[in-house]
């Protein structure tokens, strides 16, 4: 982490305010160097300092080298001026609300330098897919840094965009999770123990996941590789192809995830 800051504040402390800085804790990054604003320490890791308010982390403390948004989107607006006032020119804001679009943020803080980014809770481990968005073309290199113990970083051209990061990154782990536990149920209604039925989905999930990304084929000519004409894997995938049932329920899926983005920036 060559750029590293010395000074990295949380406007908010939730789930994903606490993987990210786990995740950096993980790399080697020390403790002193994350604070937080919240009523209450919720998921931060011992180490981190955390204040009730803006005022309190004011009393204490120099502004913050950057300031990462982790509240609720619906919340902005009422918290800006508490934010506000925590800026020195060269603070760097980034912002982790879904919803809220780059000109919104620029309009609550006009003098400074703004990143959108949507990581999803695989932060934690360093897995992460991390969409980005700013106009500041100089700050690609400090962002790629402390991206990088993270997960992988994804800059988009249009900040339309990051909807659409939202639907499938962000929110995606949640739509794998309910894949497992579908399958691990599939496999108890079967025979299986619950227990073993569980593992067996995780672990096959796992494994199929690092020969996707190690492979240089597509995942559908992955499919095609391991299955036999006639065979178990062709049985099971004629009812996932069956009037293309998968990538329709996919595609209604994210739709519903990325119009619901796009909503919460119109409501914001």
């Amino acid at each position: 982490m060559k750029q590293f800051p010395d000074n990295i504040l949380f406007f908010g402390c939730g789930n994903m305010g606490g993987a990210i800085v786990r995740g950096w804790l993980n790399a080697g990054a020390a403790s002193q160097k994350f604070h937080g604003i919240s009523p209450s320490k919720r998921s931060m890791p011992t180490g981190v300092s955390i204040y009730a308010n803006a005022a309190e982390y004011k009393g204490k403390m120099p502004p913050p080298d950057i300031i990462i948004l982790a509240i609720k989107p619906q919340m902005l607006d009422g918290c800006s001026d508490d934010i506000a006032s925590l800026l020195a020119k060269d603070t760097i804001i980034i912002s982790l609300l879904a919803g809220i679009d780059y000109a919104q943020l620029k309009a609550l803080f006009p003098n400074n330098s703004l990143v959108r980014m949507m990581p999803n809770l695989a932060v934690e481990i360093g897995k992460s897919p991390i969409g980005l968005y700013s106009d500041d073309a100089d700050i690609r290199p400090m962002m790629h840094d402390i991206c990088s113990p993270l997960g992988t970083s994804l800059w988009v051209q249009k900040d339309e965009y990051m909807h659409i990061v939202t639907a499938l990154a962000g929110s995606g782990p949640a739509y794998v999770f309910r894949f497992i536990d579908a399958l691990a149920e599939a496999g108890a209604s079967l025979g299986l123990d619950k227990a073993t039925s569980l593992l067996l989905a995780k672990m096959m999930v796992d494994g199929a996941s690092d020969l996707a990304n190690a492979s240089p084929n597509t995942p559908n000519e992955l499919a095609v590789k391991v299955t036999s004409k006639a065979g178990t894997t062709a049985a099971g995938l004629a009812q996932l192809d069956h009037q293309d049932a998968l990538r329709k329920l996919m595609d209604k899926t994210l739709k519903a995830a990325h119009d619901r983005a796009v909503a919460l920036s119109k409501l914001s």
